[in-house]
């Protein structure tokens, strides 16, 4: 959840058109690590809005001070129901000035789960068992989590290119990827299924299904970083 675009691009307008907007920006961060951590998504019920109908630019540029019109959602709110059982909310909105919320909270039958945002790597993750207070585990001494971008003045974590480094270790062991094509259209299909129940008002099956990826143990992302 964020304020959008037009603060900071010079030329942000192609951002609220049909095709983008928050779900199909941000959601492939958050949806593919729903679906490592739980599975596919077997069916969507959602709702979105528009918080303005047009945005006014104000980053830096020739076009600050113009505004355009907004063509697609800026505020979805949705239910994911899982293959495996599993309910989850999923919004995304542009419309937020300010918020409290966790990236990404899971509640199970022992516990909760506070995960760090999808969009990078490391960070804090915090379990509580059964109710206990949280318990927090830094992820900076683990692989991918240490700062290391941006490079001259890091704070944050970034490996983009673990998933290539999987990609080609798959190809010798023969074996499917962990970010596959398969994965890449199921978490694109849930989203376009997201904007569908939105405007539809039904709610929609996902086509299709995967296979959950495998984790990577701690053993194979340091053979992974070699």
């Amino acid at each position: 959840m964020g304020r959008g675009m037009e603060h900071w691009h010079p030329d942000p307008s192609f951002y609220y058109q049909t095709g983008a907007g928050p779900v199909m920006d941000m959601g492939p961060y958050y949806l593919t690590m729903l679906v490592n951590l739980i599975g596919p998504v077997r069916r969507i019920q959602a709702t979105a809005t528009s918080g303005q109908s047009e945005r006014l630019i104000t980053a830096e540029g020739p076009k600050k001070g113009t505004r355009f019109k907004v063509g697609t959602p800026t505020s979805v709110l949705s239910l994911l129901d899982f293959a495996c059982g599993a309910t989850v909310t999923f919004g995304a909105s542009w419309d937020v000035y300010r918020h409290s919320n966790h990236p990404i909270e899971i509640h199970g039958t022992k516990g909760s789960l506070r995960l760090p945002d999808p969009d990078t790597f490391g960070g804090l993750v915090a379990r509580s068992d059964a109710g206990k207070p949280w318990d927090q585990i830094d992820t900076s001494a683990l692989p991918y989590g240490a700062v290391n971008w941006p490079v001259n003045a890091p704070d944050r974590a970034n490996y983009r290119m673990l998933g290539l480094a999987d990609l080609a270790r798959s190809v010798i062991e023969r074996r499917a990827p962990r970010a596959s094509g398969d994965l890449a259209l199921h978490v694109l299909e849930v989203m376009e299924a997201i904007l569908r129940a939105a405007e539809s008002g039904t709610a929609q099956v996902v086509p299709g299904t995967i296979t959950q990826p495998n984790e990577i143990g701690e053993d194979e992302a340091k053979s992974l970083m070699a």
